[in-house]
């Protein structure tokens, strides 16, 4: 028989998967972007004339992912963070949302924002669940 999780040990977790995913789709984006740069196209983007800024954006992206890691390890201490991701996350996706209306990113762009929005609900489903 599975023996089943409490709450703050799932919230952890959460926490931590939220880091992975920060690292991960940071990683593969900026590698992704310098080994084949045209796959831009792919998440309907144009080439930039230069990369820096992209590089930087998920660079500041894998910097967040240590954050929410340090978060997932103490997240009482670190309770007053965790609002700042919820907005952070959610921004993500809405701003997704209106390239993705625009026509700017298709929807492989769209569904990066529709992880972060899941992480944004569930990381205020625990600030609601912990008042």
């Amino acid at each position: 028989m599975v023996k089943s999780m409490d709450k703050n040990d799932y919230y952890k977790h959460m926490f931590l998967i939220a880091a992975l995913w920060n690292w991960i789709i940071s990683v593969i984006m900026i590698l992704i972007s310098i080994a084949l740069p045209s796959t831009a196209r792919d998440f309907g983007m144009e080439i930039p004339l230069t990369w820096f800024f992209y590089h930087l954006m998920w660079f500041f992206v894998f910097i967040l992912g240590i954050l929410l890691f340090v978060i997932s390890r103490d997240l009482e201490k670190y309770h007053g963070l965790i609002f700042i991701f919820v907005i952070e996350k959610l921004g993500v996706f809405l701003i997704g949302l209106a390239y993705y209306l625009m026509g700017d990113v298709n929807e492989g762009g769209l569904l990066v924002g529709v992880v972060d929005l899941i992480f944004g609900i569930l990381f205020l489903e625990y600030l609601i669940k912990i008042k």
